[in-house]
């Protein structure tokens, strides 16, 4: 999982270039995980929130 710094300070980089064909693969593969990553979690969520541990448990 990418940094949320790192992705950050790496979009910011990559801001200057306004076409994708200027990203290298590494920045340009970077961006598409982390647009998928954080959709999913938006689409599915943490299916423990709310949830809480056992008392042996933690």
């Amino acid at each position: 999982m990418v940094e949320k710094r790192a992705f950050a300070a790496l979009l910011e980089e990559c801001a200057v270039s306004t076409k994708v064909a200027e990203l290298t693969v590494d920045e340009f593969k970077q961006i598409i995980e982390e647009a998928v990553e954080r959709k999913l979690s938006e689409m599915l969520g943490n299916p423990d929130a709310g949830l809480e541990l056992r008392p042996g448990f933690e």
